[in-house]
Parts: structure tokens; sequence; C-alpha cells
């Protein structure tokens, strides 16, 4: 992993003497599960990173609009802000090691710099691996896994924090590595990789508000036409579809997390009523608003957040 030993950038957490802290938790679930045949799971996203290690038996997702089957030692790997759904058929049963963590503090481990840009683990992985990544678990993904979820909850919170944060770097470089050994960036393409990476920052820190892409295109000093082009290209779906995508899924967040009214949670992402709000979110998820939030409480025992 050498072409991508990580930096870190100058707004990450440091204590009184200059150390990292790799303290923060970063893990919310990671657990053993089982389920049975036919078992489903409906459409959905979150802010988290999604981890499965299938162990036994088969299951099946459809992630982005792509339909995967899953079996016996297959590890997928699901970034934010892509809706997924996982089902079982009614002659299967899935065992799989299940694990969440947020990336906040992998995306201030900058992966590469220049003509501006600063490139972090987090954005690489997400226009390299196009969403997800599936591949055939070989001693070492399974170890990391295993050694995650059978830490997870241990008495010593704070260095199973630490070893946790440091396993889940670990398996986000070796899925890039994979993913870049196989179709290695030249020169143009790194350049392209600073653009999406710079398109991702800006609406990540502007969904709240209207999102022209003229504004994020004058900002690079290139065409809206050309960063339509490369973001579809790069991410295979167009930048008006990942603005939506990416606005419903912090509108999850706040029904998730707070009682705000359908209207007030509209307003805080970015959108003008809650009626252009449920129409888009039925669009994107396939239900209303409404009854996702009912939804709600099953996906966290689902995903061992209860």
């Amino acid at each position: 992993m050498t072409d991508y030993l990580p930096k870190f950038d100058s707004t990450m957490n440091f204590d009184t003497q200059n150390t990292l802290v790799l303290s923060s938790p970063s893990l919310c679930g990671a657990v053993h599960q089982t389920r049975t045949a036919g078992y489903q799971f409906p459409s959905h996203l979150h802010t988290t990173v999604e981890i499965y290690l299938i162990t036994s038996g088969r299951c099946r997702m459809n992630i982005s609009g792509k339909e995967i089957c899953c079996k016996a030692n297959d590890f997928v790997m699901i970034l934010p802000n892509t809706v997924h759904s996982f089902f079982l058929d009614h002659d299967s049963e899935c065992k799989f090691q299940h694990i969440h963590f947020h990336p906040e503090l992998f995306s201030h481990f900058i992966i590469s710099e220049g003509d501006g840009f600063s490139i972090s683990l987090t954005d690489s992985l997400l226009f390299h691996c196009k969403f997800f990544y599936k591949k055939n678990a070989d001693c070492q993904l399974t170890y990391m896994v295993n050694t995650i979820v059978s830490s997870f909850g241990a008495n010593d919170a704070s260095f199973s924090t630490v070893s946790a944060n440091l396993l889940l770097s670990q398996i986000m470089l070796y899925v890039l590595e994979s993913v870049t050994r196989e179709n290695p960036p030249g020169s143009t393409l790194r350049t392209q990789n600073g653009y999406i990476a710079f398109t991702l920052q800006y609406i990540s820190m502007h969904y709240n508000e209207k999102i022209l892409i003229e504004d994020i295109s004058g900002k690079l000093n290139i065409s809206s036409r050309y960063l339509g082009k490369i973001f579809s290209e790069h991410m295979n779906l167009s930048l008006a579809n990942y603005i939506n995508i990416y606005r419903i899924n912090q509108a999850i967040e706040l029904m998730t997390s707070t009682d705000n009214s359908l209207i007030d949670i509209a307003l805080a992402i970015g959108l003008k009523d809650s009626q252009h709000f449920s129409k888009l979110f039925y669009k994107i998820i396939g239900i209303t608003p409404h009854k996702y939030r009912k939804m709600i409480e099953c996906q966290d025992k689902f995903f061992g957040l209860q």
C-alpha cells in the first residue's frame, strides 16, 4: 500500500502535544447476523459506510440500480449516499458479519494533493469504486473484519476504538489499492479526480442552499458541461441526481435523530417545500417520507444499532 500512505490535513483534531487523536469513535455497529429465507430490507441509504462479509448461505443486494448476488466469503463495502436494498430468496438463509462506521475521521486522510486539490481517502474510494466494492475475501480482509467484529464493545473502550479505526483505515486502503491496481489513474484522470473531489466537498458544505452546477464549475475554472460529463463518467450518475441523493440522505439523518416536521426538514436540506421533498424522496427511495420514518426503528435493529 505504499502508493496510498495517507497524510493528515490541518483540520484534523490534535491534542495539546500535537499528537493525532485516534480515539474518536467511528464504529456504530459491528455484529454477527443471520437472516432467514424470504427476508428483505427495502431501498434505503445512510451516511455511514457499510461492510458485509458473508460467512454462509447467500443473499442478493441492489446497489445503485445494480443487482449483485453474494455467497460465502464475499466481501461487500457500500459507501455513503448509496441507495441499496438487501433480500433473500425463499429457499436461502444467510449469515454474515456486518459493520457500520462513520467516515468523517477518514475524510481527513489525504491520499494525494496537486493542482490545488486535496483528495481524501473517502472521496477517492467513492469515485474509484463507484459507490460499492465487492470481491472474494482473502485472509487479510477476513482477519481485519473478524477482529473488528469480535472486539466491538470490548471493556477497554479507548484501546478498542483506536484499534478499530486503524483496522478500518487498513480496509479502506486495501480496497482503494485493489481498485486502482486494476485501473491505474493517468495524469488526466488525476486532474479529473481533483475536480470530482472538490465537487463532492462543495456539495457536502452547501447542500442546504441552492446549488447551481455553474457555481461549482466556475470555482474550478472549467465549463459546467465538462464538469457534468466527467462527474457522470466517474460516478455513474448525473451531478444533479447525486445532489438530490445527498440531500435525501441528510433528510434521513434528520428524520432519524429529530422530531422535526417534514416542512422543517425540507427547508434544512435546501428544498423549498414539503411537497417537493416528498416527491423527491419517493422518487429516490420508493416510499413516502412518512412511511420511511415508521421503518426507522426496524432499520436500526437490522443494523445492530439498538
